[in-house]
């Protein structure tokens, strides 16, 4: 803390005052100053401030004749610029051109002048007395005829005069500020001392800079995994450019330098400093600086200037008042980041924010001279020479500790190398013992003198098990590992090439021709058995870093091999699992004798027919697409993919003439979906013991059935009490074997909407069922299925619309399916309806006269249009997906229907519109006594 401290208040009280102030000089008033009682003996040399003459628009060069311009009433003060306002709120375009004049009284005891002017920021001539004494640039009337420039200069001129006027002519077309700053006035003898010093004090500081940046340069090269001396070597060498360009020193060495250049040069530079500063800082805590921090940094100042490089002058200096703002906030982060590692006890934080709180204080300074607020020379430099003081001794201190670890690690590698014989003997030892005890077969392969690939003699003495010979060492390696190998001799020879290609070779050879060799063989054992080594083949590297030995690593792995392969069978199983246990075991045992029973009839259909057969096609289609559908809302779906592949060959077949009917592939096909489905079946009755055995009493089904029905002839009135309870219990008993409620079938079936309502991104849809208290038999429920599991794809794929089209139309955004259930006419009567967009019956109408299914009828009635939907291959559906679109759907319902006695009809609402339009519908299902029993239950509505 003290050493940071004393540095601040020797700069401040030291350096800093030999800058200069003049804090107390006159001023001029109206063009005039009167320096006749200024003492340049005790005062020195002081800044021409005050009020000019000022001639807006004007170019007056003096002469002999006119050697001042005339008198004006317009005053700037300088140093100042003439686009910034004065007291009174005036101020003139920064782009123009004028005439500055100052007339100053000198004292009469002095000769000799010099003026030190510069830089002007524009074109401008100085005129002394009338004497054309200094141009920087060129002075034009217009941007054509005006070049700018940063040129300085040190003028000294001859006078006995009492009064030197001083007359600046000035045009300005590329700078945003028009005018000129600090301008320094004294006898010769006071001014040329004063300005050599500060140059000196400017070489100084350069020389500092530069010298440091090559320094820490080198450092880096010494020790190049530290980072942070490349970072300030180039954070140093970009500043020393920044003080050559902006203290003026380039002027010395080149007093025509293009004042286009010297303002790039000045800003990249300047841009520059924020880049290489941030690396800088990072690197010393990396912690506390974020790398966001740092981006945001090499962005700005990287892409500032090449801005500024590429674009002119007048349009890149716009960026300037950009940086100006983002050097406040670069600062204040800085100074957070590092109080912040202060704080947690970085090393050397208080320094660097010392240091960086000194060039933060100078470049204020610089800020506030260039703006005209006051009167300063370029302090910039020290505050960078300081700063750069400062890091050296943190970077110094960094690597004294360096070295201080390195002594220390020098007595520890002493120490180390002192028992390294012991500790060397101690880990043969131990090695010779693990080659003893491991159960695996180790060895190296060496090249013998006669050019031999051998085994060393340093080998696990499990290889005597694993080869059945004690003869290990200086064997043929590859013959002692192969004897009884199951490989060709081509591998063999592949092999051996590599290992001897590869030995007293660079690692290269091995590491290119590493993939032939052979990783994993199988042995036959003596008791004929087949055993798994797998083989590791590692390169062992000489000083020269040529491959000396090659250690070889055997392994049995039956075992592990058998277990692998059995954990894949059991994950497979687990994933036929998770999908069985979603279905209650009744519903998976229904599934599966349905499947069973339409494979069969498949396989009968294409055993029986060689040829191709639309009809036989059309029931092969509407079996597979049933399982497949039913799969599907299972949601089993590695059952889905083949049945997908079957169903997707007899779609071919049905709508092309051209693919041929291949009874060989229709079987193969159909047994691939009988394997998947007896894989399910397997896991369920095996794996989960779900299997449901049906006959546990030798009774057909139908047998018990007719007689549950006789006994509901019963008149059970005219019984007595008991026998009444008797017969009703044995009525109830059975009833609850061989039939179950249509409620909960439905339920069960309507369950599987969510999911499928989903898939279509629609909303669950309301399900209501009227039930008098119907119960089903077996076969009944099995039809259920399969009709309404059509029934609900369809209404959820084509009627009911999706979420926003509902809203559109005034309805609730989730569709409504009804369902009600009666017995009529010894009929059970099932009516289905959901509240959806109904049939297209302009669009069946189109298909209809397309394919010619309306026969002679030249004006189809709309029940004859909407029956369309109950004829094979007719889909209303614009595209073909998994859920729909094959037109299969409602012929399957038919068929199923029809073939166990039942009817379906289509009710169309009466007409709205006229026939072509849109047309909501109810479905009308009647199915034979067969397949129900009504109870005397109340209706039920879910």
């Amino acid at each position: 803390m003290r050493k940071p401290l004393w540095i601040l208040v020797c700069w401040l009280f030291g350096v800093s005052p030999l800058l200069g102030n003049d804090g107390g000089s006159p001023e001029a008033v109206q063009g005039y100053l009167d320096l006749s009682h200024w003492d340049f003996e005790q005062d020195g040399a002081l800044t021409l401030r005050g009020d000019w003459s000022f001639h807006w628009q004007e170019l007056f060069r003096p002469n002999t004749q006119q050697p001042n311009p005339p008198e004006s009433k317009t005053f700037r003060k300088i140093p100042g610029f003439w686009n910034h306002p004065d007291a009174a709120g005036l101020s003139f375009p920064a782009h123009g051109y004028a005439t500055y004049h100052l007339r100053i009284k000198s004292p009469g005891k002095w000769k000799q002048w010099a003026l030190e002017v510069g830089p002007f920021y524009t074109a401008a001539e100085v005129h002394v007395n009338g004497e054309p004494l200094f141009t920087a640039g060129k002075v034009g009337p217009s941007a054509e005829q005006s070049e700018h420039s940063m040129r300085t200069g040190l003028i000294t001129f001859h006078s006995e005069r009492e009064y030197q006027d001083i007359v600046i002519v000035m045009s300005n077309f590329d700078h945003f500020k028009a005018g000129f700053g600090r301008m320094r006035f004294g006898p010769a003898t006071v001014l040329i001392p004063e300005r050599d010093n500060l140059r000196t004090l400017y070489y100084i500081a350069l020389g500092a800079i530069a010298f440091m940046g090559l320094y820490h340069f080198g450092l880096f090269l010494l020790r190049r995994n530290e980072p942070s001396p490349l970072h300030l070597a180039s954070y140093c060498l970009v500043n020393s450019a920044f003080t050559l360009i902006s203290c003026g020193l380039v002027f010395d060495f080149f007093p025509n330098f293009n004042g286009e250049v010297w303002w790039k040069l000045f800003f990249a530079t300047w841009y520059l400093g924020y880049t290489t500063f941030s690396k800088f800082a990072q690197s010393l805590f990396p912690k506390e600086f974020s790398p966001k921090f740092v981006t945001i940094s090499n962005v700005l100042g990287i892409g500032g200037a090449l801005f500024v490089i590429i674009f002119p002058f007048r349009i890149g200096g716009e960026s300037a008042i950009v940086f100006q703002i983002f050097g406040l906030f670069h600062f204040a982060y800085m100074a957070y980041a590092v109080i912040k590692a202060h704080r947690r006890g970085r090393p050397h934080a208080l320094v660097f924010i010392s240091g960086s709180f000194i060039f933060f204080v100078m470049v204020t300074y610089d800020v506030l001279a260039a703006e005209g607020i006051i009167d300063s020379p370029p302090r910039s430099c020290f505050g960078l020479a300081t700063f750069f003081l400062f890091q050296s001794y943190t970077l110094a201190a960094r690597f004294s500790k360096a070295f201080t670890d390195l002594a220390v690690k020098e007595a520890e590698i002493t120490e180390l190398n002192s028992s390294l014989e012991r500790k060397v003997e101690e880990k043969t030892r131990d090695i010779r013992s693990i080659l003893v005890s491991i159960k695996q077969g180790i060895f190296m392969i060496k090249r013998t003198d006669d050019q031999r690939v051998a085994v060393h003699v340093d080998h696990s003495q499990f290889l005597e098990s694993m080869f059945k010979t004690k003869r290990i060492a200086d064997q043929d390696a590859l013959e002692l590992m192969f004897q009884n190998a199951n490989i060709t001799q081509e591998q063999k020879d592949i092999t051996r090439s590599v290992i001897e290609a590869s030995l007293g070779e660079a690692f290269f050879a091995f590491d290119v021709n590493s993939e032939n060799l052979i990783k994993e063989y199988t042995v036959t054992s003596k008791n004929h058995e087949l055993e798994i080594w797998e083989v590791d083949w590692t390169p062992v590297l000489h000083a020269n870093q040529t491959i000396d030995k090659i250690l070889v690593s055997l392994r049995d792995v039956t075992n592990l091999r058998q277990l692998q392969d059995e954990a894949v069978q059991r994950q497979k199983e687990l994933e036929y699992i998770s999908e069985i246990v979603n279905v209650s075991a009744s519903n998976f045992d229904i599934f599966i004798r349905m499947c069973r029973g339409f494979l069969e009839e498949n396989r009968r259909l294409i055993s029986s027919n060689i040829k191709r057969n639309i009809e036989i096609l059309k029931i092969l289609f509407i079996n597979m697409h049933t399982i497949k559908g039913n799969a599907r809302g299972y949601q089993f779906r590695k059952m889905t993919g083949i049945l997908h592949d079957a169903e997707q060959y007899y779609a071919e077949l049905l709508n092309s003439e051209h693919v041929e009917w291949d009874q060989g592939k229709l079987l193969e096909d159909l047994q691939r979906v009988q394997d998947v489905i007896e894989k399910y079946a397997y896991i369920n009755d095996v794996k989960l013991g779900r299997k449901i055995h049906e006959n546990q009493v030798l009774i057909e089904r139908q047998v018990v059935a007719e007689r549950i029905d006789s006994l509901n002839l019963l008149d059970t009135s005219v019984l007595s009490i008991k026998d009444r309870g008797i017969i009703e219990e044995t009525k109830s008993t059975f009833k609850n074997v061989f039939y179950s409620s249509a409620l909960d079938v439905l339920e069960d079936i309507l369950g599987e909407s969510e999911r499928l309502a989903r898939d279509l991104k629609k909303d669950k849809p309301l399900v209501s069922i009227a039930d008098p208290g119907i119960s089903l038999t077996q076969e009944g429920q099995e039809l259920f299925r399969l009709i309404f599991t059509h029934i609900v794809r369809n209404s959820l794929d084509h009627g009911i619309e999706v979420p926003d089209e509902r809203i559109r139309k005034g309805k609730r955004p989730s569709g409504h399916i009804e369902l009600k259930l009666d017995e009529k006419d010894g009929m059970l009567m099932v009516q289905y309806q959901d509240d959806g967009r109904g049939l297209n019956l302009a669009y069946l109408k189109e298909l209809g006269f397309m394919r010619d299914l309306f026969g002679k009828a030249l004006k189809p009635s709309r029940e004859e249009i909407a029956n369309l939907i109950f004829v094979a291959g007719l889909s209303t559906s614009a595209s073909l997906s998994e859920i729909s679109g094959r037109g299969v759907g409602m012929d399957a319902v038919k068929r199923y229907i029809s073939q166990l006695g039942g009817s379906i009809r289509i009710i169309l609402q009466p007409q709205v519109g006229d026939e072509t339009s849109w047309s909501q519908f109810s479905l009308e299902i009647k199915l034979p006594q067969s397949l129900y029993s009504k109870a005397a239950a109340p209706l039920k509505a879910v």
